[in-house]
């Protein structure tokens, strides 16, 4: 992407929406190795087109039936992980965190990248989040006196902040949460 389109499509030191080149803020933070773009999807309150690439004339649209074909392969995804759980089939989709739902059943995965100096490496993440205020937890039905809670409740909104504050640092973020025994 030329300069100038990174600086305009900027994000802002509040929100990852836009391109950025920094997941960290505190000083000292481990930074990532890559440049990226991040665009809201859902809620449809929060997508703004004016942070999407309008070039080619294509993209937006492109991003948007990318985007809704997404969030049918994830809700279906949720629904199969549910029933694998022995639970409803709707109980993950409303929740978030399959790691810390299934009190570790199902685990985070590592994101693992093999640097190539001799070319460029282009992802596309998608990622299933869920309302900024929901508690997120271990799930009752998951939990047992043999078994029990391996994180305490946490909103997604501090899960973020507990992310960017820290900068990338792999499965060691959700790790690092468990509660003491």
């Amino acid at each position: 992407m030329p300069m100038e389109m990174k600086q305009q499509y900027a994000n802002s030191p509040t929100t990852y929406e836009g391109y950025g080149s920094r997941l960290g803020v505190e000083k000292g933070a481990i930074l990532d190795w890559s440049d990226y773009y991040f665009m809201h999807y859902l809620p449809s309150s929060l997508k703004d087109y004016k942070k999407w690439p309008a070039s080619p004339s294509s993209c937006r649209e492109v991003f948007d039936e990318y985007g809704k074909e997404l969030v049918k392969l994830s809700g279906r995804l949720m629904k199969v992980l549910s029933l694998n759980l022995g639970l409803e089939e709707t109980i993950l989709e409303k929740a978030f965190g399959a790691q810390v739902l299934s009190n570790a059943k199902y685990k985070s995965v590592e994101h693992r990248v093999i640097v190539n100096s001799d070319q460029e490496r282009v992802s596309l993440a998608f990622f299933y989040n869920p309302k900024s205020d929901i508690p997120i937890e271990p799930l009752k039905q998951l939990v047992t006196p043999e078994k029990p809670a391996l994180y305490p409740a946490m909103t997604y909104d501090e899960y973020r902040l507990f992310i960017r504050m820290r900068g990338p640092r792999g499965k060691s973020q959700v790790e690092s949460m468990k509660s003491p025994r």
